[in-house]
């Protein structure tokens, strides 16, 4: 029963580290986004 517990707490990390990882990813298209527009719409 020990494992199952295990299991579940590293995939329950990691899919916390891979909402992570794609959160600093939309955040950085958000950021290039903003570096696109022209400089008079800035």
């Amino acid at each position: 029963m020990h494992c199952t517990f295990a299991v579940r707490a590293e995939v329950e990390d990691g899919l916390r580290k891979f909402s992570d990882y794609l959160s600093a990813w939309a955040a950085f298209d958000a950021w290039c986004a903003s570096r696109l527009r022209p400089a008079e719409s800035r």
